[in-house]
């Protein structure tokens, strides 16, 4: 539709080109995309010469998307034709856009305009932090203070005393952002902002080379705020300086602390650090028990299977001795039936997996099904994606669904109701059948995986295990840096690989294709493989963040495994590794002769 409203605007036909952009309104769901194509009708009309339809559009999408590039455009155009914005609407729109300039002149004169009275709070902090952009942080302050004596009631006079430490932070006065914030805990010990502040007094004092004093802050945060994410924070970072300082008592002592008051992958990772702790100190019971405790906090995640691995006295990405990727399909699937009959009280014996009736009747399922078949693949997946959303819940649908979709070849989606499948179980992966499991961490393109690997020095599971984190085996994937197919390779790299491996005539497309994508991921990792002589974690972190950043992490750690993944300083880098090691660890057990 926007391709045919070009068409008609290159031919002069105004109301036939506004006709396609409406229609793409009726049913876009996204509202970046939604106020893109507001602003393309509204540009169309005003050229079409139906001004005030196009300025009433313009004014549409600053009630409806203020927030967008699009609308700091649209109030431009509207105050250069002569159309009145309200000021304080026209700072906020300013200030989301980033004219800070232009946002402080429009609150300064929506504030001389009326009583105070009238004026919102948020005004004053948006105010202060458009100031704080521009260099001048006294005024900054001076605006924050405005909502503290004007407005104690508000919900947004906590944060203005946060505001006021920041401001006093990015201004380099590192020690009285440190007295603000400690101020804060010791005056307005009730607000949920005090948590926060105790937290930044602790980070900063941490970060400027005082150990001792953040670790105070950090373990009075717990006291005070036993159940607060900064207080968890706090003592993961607290816990990490007392190991670093060489301080392995007290490191303990806080991971202890950490294991009973939190759960999930927070836990497993407090549990971890204990069980190793222990083993430094030769108490073994007490390592094995936490390492224990750590693989069941949180099954499937990093921290189990690091925990697994030390308890089987594995390296880390520990190989196989070998591969198996050819099963017996048949009994593995009625094997699965079987469970999934006795674990959801399924009676008779009829097959579970073809799709039932109401599946067959599903108008989602049709239309995706039918897309996917003329190679509408981005218009399938939301057709898919919505079914499977519908029956997530429901682990004998998801399964009918799952299978489905893996026999069209839709991958993705049928990776994603795999899991479903596994989920609504309620148990690990590896604790449902194996013909479960390989729904959730297939091995598609086998065959292409293990040629590329063998050329390249690769573990095919490795392989395997960073495909599923990158595209989920969708080989169209595309992300928003441009990175492309299966092992999301990005253009400027894929043509530096393209030139290495002599790549006949490459094209970016050429990614979408899956032998062209896997051989250039494979290609990609066997190089940071043997930049960091064999480290699979600083391997996996060069190939997500860059072989320099991955350099400068895997020094700091001193080559230790745990050490590495806290001296990632990219939270995305981090989780990308941490993810892929919990993947091979079940690749390897669903797929590794041991």
């Amino acid at each position: 539709r926007e391709r045919l409203a070009q068409i008609y605007l290159g031919a002069g036909s105004t109301v036939e080109a506004v006709a396609q952009y409406d229609a793409i309104l009726q049913v876009a769901r996204n509202n970046p995309y939604r106020a893109t194509i507001e602003y393309a009708a509204a540009d169309a009309l005003i050229d079409g010469n139906d001004i005030s339809t196009g300025y009433a559009r313009l004014q549409t999408i600053i009630e409806l998307y203020p927030d967008r590039p699009e609308a700091y455009n649209a109030m431009q155009r509207l105050i250069e034709a002569g159309i009145p914005i309200d000021d304080y609407q026209r700072g906020q729109i300013s200030y989301t856009y980033g004219d800070y300039e232009g946002a402080i002149n429009a609150f300064n004169t929506y504030s001389t305009e009326r009583p105070i009275a009238d004026l919102p709070a948020e005004m004053y902090l948006l105010l202060g932090r458009a100031y704080r952009e521009i260099g001048n942080p006294t005024a900054a302050v001076t605006a924050f203070q405005t909502i503290i004596d004007q407005y104690p009631s508000d919900p947004l006079f906590g944060q203005a005393l946060l505001e006021q430490g920041r401001t006093r932070f990015l201004a380099g006065e590192i020690d009285d952002a440190i007295a603000r914030y400690q101020e804060i805990a010791r005056t307005y010990g009730y607000l949920p902002e005090a948590a926060e502040a105790l937290w930044r007094a602790g980070y900063l004092h941490g970060t400027n080379g005082r150990p001792a004093e953040s670790r105070a802050i950090f373990e009075q945060l717990a006291d005070a705020y036993p159940d607060t994410e900064q207080a968890r924070s706090g003592l993961f970072l607290a816990a990490a300086a007392a190991y670093n300082e060489g301080d392995a008592n007290g490191a303990e002592r806080l991971y202890a602390r950490l294991a009973v008051s939190t759960t999930g992958e927070d836990q497993a990772a407090a549990y971890l650090w204990v069980g190793r702790l222990a083993a430094a100190r030769s108490d073994q019971q007490t390592a094995v028990s936490a390492l224990n405790l750590a693989t069941q906090a949180a099954p499937d995640s990093y921290y189990s299977a690091r925990a697994q691995d030390i308890l089987n006295g594995r390296d880390t990405f520990a190989r196989p001795v070998g591969y198996n990727f050819t099963f017996d399909e048949t009994t593995q699937l009625a094997e699965a039936e079987t469970w999934l009959r006795q674990r959801f009280q399924i009676e008779g014996e009829a097959p579970l997996w073809p799709l039932s009736p109401e599946l067959q009747a599903d108008a989602r399922l049709i239309r995706g099904n039918e897309l996917w078949a003329v190679g509408a693949v981005d218009a399938a997946k939301v057709e898919f994606g919505d079914v499977i959303d519908a029956y997530q819940s429901d682990a004998v649908r998801s399964f009918q669904i799952a299978l489905f979709l893996r026999g069209i070849g839709a991958y993705q989606p049928a990776v994603l109701a795999g899991a479903n499948v596994i989920r609504a179980a309620g148990v690990a992966t590896l604790d449902a059948p194996p013909y479960l499991a390989r729904l959730r961490y297939p091995a598609y393109y086998a065959d292409l995986v293990q040629d590329a690997s063998a050329r390249y020095q690769v573990d095919p599971l490795l392989l395997l295990s960073l495909i599923r984190h990158e595209s989920l085996f969708d080989t169209y994937a595309t992300a928003g840096a441009g990175e492309k197919g299966l092992t999301q390779v990005i253009p400027g790299t894929a043509e530096y690989i393209a030139q290495q491996i002599n790549w006949p005539d490459y094209q970016h497309s050429d990614l979408f294709r899956p032998y062209a994508g896997i051989e250039f991921g494979a290609f990609f990792l066997g190089e940071n493989l043997g930049r960091f002589e064999g480290n699979v974690q600083a391997a996996l972190a060069g190939y997500n963040a860059g072989p320099g950043r991955a350099a400068n992490w895997l020094s700091l750690s001193g080559g230790d495994p745990d050490q590495f993944i806290t001296a990632i300083t990219i939270d995305s880098t981090r989780t990308y590794v941490q993810r892929i090691y919990g993947f091979y660890t079940i690749y390897r057990a669903l797929y590794g002769v041991m």
